[in-house]
């Protein structure tokens, strides 16, 4: 029975083939100790038994639901999700909102951890200040053995407060965000040069609002051949070298991405955040050597000392180029 005096949480669900592990991270869901929330679902054209088994859930659970059951072509998961955002923009009444990947496993106390962790930072005074918190995750297989103990010393990524370094390589994992109604409202119209859903409301929640890191895992992260979702440091490297556009690509998503986030307008970002935001959209108006030279200055570096050369080889190889900010 859902508690009224509760806050209510949204969950979206974009699901593909994702039959081999769906009913594992419902129940999950289900086993929540947190009680008030809903979940929408968009299936983004399956041709397994996902929709099937959406179904069998949602006629069982009042509090789950299937958006569309028609969707015939694949959108991928950044429209797919960006449909969703829209919808819930629209039409949801909730507090809070969470995204959801397919093949996890939510521990119990995951919507629990994270709204006792997002009431923390809600004060009277930022009431209509955009609020996101992230957690911790463990990586695992297909069976859920465990890959290795934090996600963050698996990627070599520190979580930390610096605008900076998100900017140039996200770190807040969509999979384990909660975050406020206010933060939906900016951030819902999600721009054509960002890659993902997930990056852009971290962005969004770096640049404009506060946020908070659960030191603790709060759900199992599957790492599989067939998920889209795992990065590899070595795939990554190979690409750049592999081709020039693939470096003027980099520099041209770090340049629009700072700018469709200015784009919002002033009153909306922190002084201090608009600052950092500006030096990186002003990137492509400088010479090769000007950039690095400016970057060092301005300490616009990514985390770890691989991540920084490959930067540097983006800035000194990348031409100009017309970016842009839709």
């Amino acid at each position: 029975m859902i508690k009224s005096n509760q806050p209510l949480v949204l969950i979206l669900l974009s699901t593909f083939n994702g039959e081999s592990f769906l009913e594992e991270l419902l129940e999950s869901l289900i086993n929540q100790t947190y009680s008030n929330w809903e979940l929408w679902i968009r299936d983004d054209g399956s041709t397994d038994n996902s929709i099937d088994i959406i179904k069998k859930f949602s006629y069982k659970y009042y509090n789950i639901k299937l958006i569309s059951e028609t969707n015939t072509v694949n959108l991928g998961a950044k429209q797919s999700f960006s449909d969703l955002i829209k919808k819930a923009f629209k039409e949801s009444d909730a507090d809070y909102f969470c995204f959801c990947d397919q093949d996890d496993v939510w521990f119990k106390n995951k919507i629990e951890a994270s709204i006792n962790e997002i009431q923390k930072l809600k004060t009277d005074s930022n009431e209509n200040i955009p609020l996101l918190v992230f957690s911790e995750l463990i990586p695992v297989n297909r069976n859920l053995s465990v890959i290795n103990a934090s996600f963050y010393q698996q990627s070599n990524l520190i979580p930390t407060n610096n605008l900076n370094h998100l900017i140039l390589h996200n770190f807040v994992v969509g999979c384990t965000m909660m975050f406020n109604r206010k933060l939906l409202d900016i951030a819902y119209d999600i721009p054509e040069c960002e890659r993902m859903h997930d990056s852009w409301f971290a962005l969004i929640a770096y640049s404009c609002g506060f946020f908070s890191f659960i030191n603790k895992s709060l759900l199992y992260y599957r790492i599989h051949n067939d998920n889209v979702f795992g990065v590899s440091e070595k795939n990554m490297i190979k690409n750049l070298l592999k081709k020039r556009i693939t470096i003027n690509d980099k520099f041209c998503y770090v340049c629009d991405r700072a700018g469709a986030v200015l784009n919002l307008g002033g009153p909306y970002i922190h002084e201090e955040k608009k600052e950092i935001l500006y030096n990186f959209y002003n990137l492509n108006k400088m010479n090769r050597i000007k950039r690095i030279y400016y970057v060092i200055q301005k300490k616009m570096l990514p985390q770890k000392n691989f991540r920084c050369i490959f930067w540097i080889i983006i800035l000194l190889f990348s031409k100009k180029i017309n970016c842009n900010t839709k």
